[in-house]
């Protein structure tokens, strides 16, 4: 699993990376993650279910970091 500040390095990298204009599919291959995983941290959920306080041994990003996720596709639309 990411660390806060790992998630925040890597996703900061990113946006410079794909100049502000971050693709779902793009941060994923950047975090080495699944476009599934992606979508399911943007909807906070996995297979239909939210997303337990205890994350399964695999789990890439934190419950509390779903917010640096969704945050550079929510600052998207706002620019559009």
């Amino acid at each position: 699993m990411y660390d806060h500040e790992q998630l925040t390095n890597k996703i900061d990298d990113y946006m410079e990376s794909c100049q502000g204009k971050p693709t779902k599919k793009g941060l994923s291959d950047w975090l080495g993650i699944s476009d599934t995983t992606v979508y399911n941290v943007l909807n906070g959920r996995f297979n239909g279910f939210i997303y337990t306080r205890k994350p399964h041994i695999n789990r890439a990003i934190d419950n509390p970091d779903f917010g640096l996720i969704r945050s550079i596709f929510t600052a998207e639309r706002k620019t559009e």
